[in-house]
């Protein structure tokens, strides 16, 4: 017994289940006590259902195999796996990458660094150095194969490189492996090509030259090549022409026109037949837009071969019409200027007016038809004109015979010549081939085309250098003077049917377009040298500044 004062226990010992006591609160807390059954009439509404949920009993066979490959991708992505982008490994030696980086090249110019890239990293896995070579010439620089180099040196080396706006010279490369087979490139056992896909006449010399090295592989398989052609003018309208690498099924391509400032101005869709490399259209768009398209180039191909930049020779200038007499307003078949705003449509934009009127805003070019002498208003700022770059185009006729001022190339006689008809010894002559220096060389002259009537010119020392067409009988039929930086043109028949049927002919529409063709470019003036370059067309086809050797040609 134990007493602790007044009170006393007989077993002490049983108070030391008051330690239990903690457990004891644990239980109840986490034991509550027995539910309390009550029933719910609603449940027997579920007596008797059935259990349609199944287990399986053993693993689907195709989540067995899902399960494998996913293992299996894992072993393999842990392994590292290489992908050789030529499909083989390199052989024995050092590595010789060949990149074609010509203009053909350019528009697969991502794919192609990529490439090199890979074939960078492939030298390095296997411990190779890599030697590199381009095929396009250098502006400032002869072709040849560089040194060996490690392959982090070379994938930063070929990561500089941008494609050339010139094409390749393979004839070159094959000299330059030539020369350092034996050198630079003896170490050299495999060779990548990485080729543009376009086929030249060196061809199979440079192929010789690689196989002398090593196993030669070929890395290509990127988009054909495409070229957009300078436009040509047919009726008015410019007509674009592209070509195309290869001769696969049909195919669409877009060309933008765009003007000086970048902007927008038309689309046209030109399209490859199966089995054709060339594709034509008309560009649709008006005259006002037309005038101002500075840049044409094929969508989606940043290639400087798939730019053309246009300047005054495409476009439609403004030819001024002046008609002398009153012939006109009767009868306007027989104006002086009825046949030559019909043969100008297709390459300008001519129209009738006053002398005075021209002169307050002076077109590219003006055409006097029969207009005598010059009223001395106008001769002034006529003259000026002229001296700035104007093209001036004079015809003869009953007017300009009779009462002509000094305002032509050529000293003339007084009266007219008369070569065919009754009251005459001569006949009507026809007009002798066109000399190389003139600018209608190249014009076929129609058997045709007869000269009933002229005006002539005096001889002297310098009328053959000023004359520009002549009869068969020596007899000139059209001369020309340069006055400044313009030119001053004449005719010495009609610009009607009074004293030729030329007018009637193809060749007086050809013969006026290479007049304005005159206008478009202007003259320079004697001993001018070429303008220093501005800009010029990179790889890409971009306007960038131009090299530091870049010239004029």
């Amino acid at each position: 017994m134990v007493t602790w004062g007044p009170l006393a226990f007989a077993t002490p010992w049983a108070l030391a289940a008051l330690a239990l006591l903690p457990l004891l609160w644990w239980l109840l807390k986490a034991v509550p006590p027995a539910p309390r059954r009550v029933d719910f009439p609603p449940v027997r509404f579920l007596f008797g259902l059935a259990d349609r949920r199944r287990a399986a009993q053993t693993t689907p066979w195709w989540l067995i195999l899902l399960r494998l490959a996913l293992a299996a991708a894992l072993i393999v992505a842990v392994a590292q796996p290489v992908l050789y982008p030529s499909g083989q490994a390199p052989a024995a030696g050092d590595v010789l990458i060949v990149v074609d980086d010509g203009w053909a090249s350019a528009s697969d110019w991502p794919r192609r660094r990529q490439a090199v890239a890979d074939l960078a990293a492939l030298a390095e896995r296997h411990g190779r150095a890599v030697s590199l070579l381009t095929t396009a010439p250098a502006a400032d620089a002869a072709m040849a194969a560089g040194g060996l180099l490690a392959a982090d040196a070379a994938a930063r080396r070929l990561a500089a490189l941008e494609p050339a706006p010139w094409p390749v010279d393979r004839r070159v490369a094959a000299a330059a492996l030539e020369a350092a087979r034996d050198s630079a490139l003896a170490s050299v056992g495999s060779v990548f090509w990485l080729s543009d896909g376009v086929a030249s006449e060196h061809d199979g010399r440079f192929i010789d030259a690689l196989r002398r090295l090593g196993e030669v592989t070929a890395v290509g398989g990127g988009p054909s090549p495409l070229v957009l052609l300078e436009p040509d003018r047919e009726e008015g309208r410019l007509k674009l022409a592209a070509l195309r690498a290869g001769r696969g099924g049909e195919r669409r391509i877009w060309v933008a026109a765009s003007d000086a400032d970048g902007r927008l101005l038309a689309r046209q869709e030109l399209t490859f037949a199966a089995g054709q490399g060339r594709a034509e259209a008309q560009l649709a768009a008006p005259a006002r837009l037309a005038n101002r398209i500075a840049r044409l180039e094929i969508e989606n191909r940043a290639a400087a071969a798939a730019v053309v930049l246009l300047d005054r020779r495409w476009q439609r200038p403004p030819v001024g019409l002046v008609a002398g007499g009153d012939i006109e307003i009767m009868q306007p078949l027989l104006s002086p200027v009825y046949f030559v705003a019909r043969a100008l449509e297709g390459a300008a934009r001519p129209f009738e007016a006053p002398l005075a009127r021209l002169m307050e805003r002076p077109p590219a070019m003006i055409v006097l038809a029969d207009v005598g002498t010059i009223a001395a208003a106008e001769r002034g700022r006529l003259e000026s004109w002229l001296e700035a770059g104007g093209v001036l185009v004079r015809f003869a006729g009953p007017t300009f015979a009779q009462d002509s001022d000094d305002l032509v190339p050529v000293a003339l006689r007084g009266r007219e010549r008369a070569l065919g008809g009754g009251m005459s010894w001569s006949r009507a002559q026809r007009i002798a081939p066109f000399e190389a220096a003139s600018p209608f060389a190249g014009l076929a002259v129609p058997a045709d085309v007869l000269i009933d009537r002229q005006v002539l010119a005096e001889p002297a020392a310098g009328l053959a250098a000023r004359t520009w067409a002549r009869l068969e009988d020596g007899t000139p039929l059209v001369t020309a003077a340069a006055r400044g930086r313009g030119w001053l043109v004449l005719f010495h028949s009609s610009a009607n049917t009074q004293w030729t049927n030329l007018p009637l002919s193809g060749l007086f529409a050809a013969m006026m377009e290479r007049l304005v063709d005159l206008a478009r470019s202007g003259a320079a003036p004697a001993g001018a040298k070429p303008l220093a370059l501005l800009q010029a067309l990179d790889g890409f086809g971009r306007l960038v500044p131009p090299a530091a050797g870049a010239a004029s040609l």
